[in-house]
């Protein structure tokens, strides 16, 4: 009887212990594991940098310069030849081509004009005598500039033709004149009668505004 007695109380001891000790493997918060390395981690900023830093060959430089240039200068061409295509699109003028322009078609209107050559009548530029448009249509021009270099004044000399025979004409015009203004705008046949559209010479060398003024008038200009 004591040795049953002694028997339960140690299974009653052991079951009590077993209890005790569960929640606190339960209760243990569990374990994070790190891994340790003797490397640190690479820095993306610090990679971009090492391979910004790499050395070229002079093989290299020679290349990547040579490029450089040749990217400019098909860059400086472009600007170039974009300036002359605005230029002979959309022209000033001052240009030969615009005066030229303008100039034939205020002939073209004049009677006087008219009544020698005849209708139609066409204008042309420099006549090499063939029989090609394409030689007539360079302009015979003269430009002056003043001491900075700016076009000032701008001459021009272009052929008519009519039914009734040839004539010449010159015109003149400064940079500061409006659209239809010359210095001078005159015809001459080849009978040798000269036609004044337009001379505008002696107003011009006037030396104060009343003195234009009063030859304007007197030379019946407006």
């Amino acid at each position: 009887m004591f040795a049953v007695a002694n028997l339960r109380r140690a299974v009653a001891r052991a079951t009590k212990t077993r209890t005790l000790v569960a929640p606190a493997k339960a209760n243990r918060a569990p374990l994070n594991r790190r891994h340790f390395c003797d490397k640190a981690k690479p820095n993306p900023a610090q990679a971009e940098a090492q391979t910004d830093a790499i050395v070229l060959t002079p093989y290299e430089k020679v290349a990547a310069t040579t490029q450089v240039g040749m990217w400019a200068g098909i860059a400086g061409l472009s600007v170039v030849c974009g300036y002359f295509i605005v230029r002979e699109l959309f022209p000033s003028r001052m240009s030969p081509n615009s005066l030229f322009s303008e100039a034939s078609d205020i002939v073209l209107q004049n009677d006087m004009v008219l009544q020698r050559l005849g209708a139609p009548i066409r204008c042309y530029g420099r006549d090499h005598g063939g029989h090609k448009e394409g030689r007539r249509n360079f302009i015979e021009h003269v430009e002056l500039n003043d001491k900075e270099g700016n076009k000032t004044r701008l001459r021009i000399k272009f052929n008519l033709q009519g039914p009734n025979g040839k004539a010449q004409a010159w015109a003149e015009t400064y940079a500061s004149m409006n659209k239809g203004e010359y210095v001078y705008l005159i015809v001459q046949t080849y009978t040798g009668e000269i036609i004044k559209i337009q001379d505008n010479r002696q107003i011009l060398q006037a030396d104060s505004e009343e003195e234009r003024d009063a030859l304007k008038r007197l030379l019946g200009g407006n």
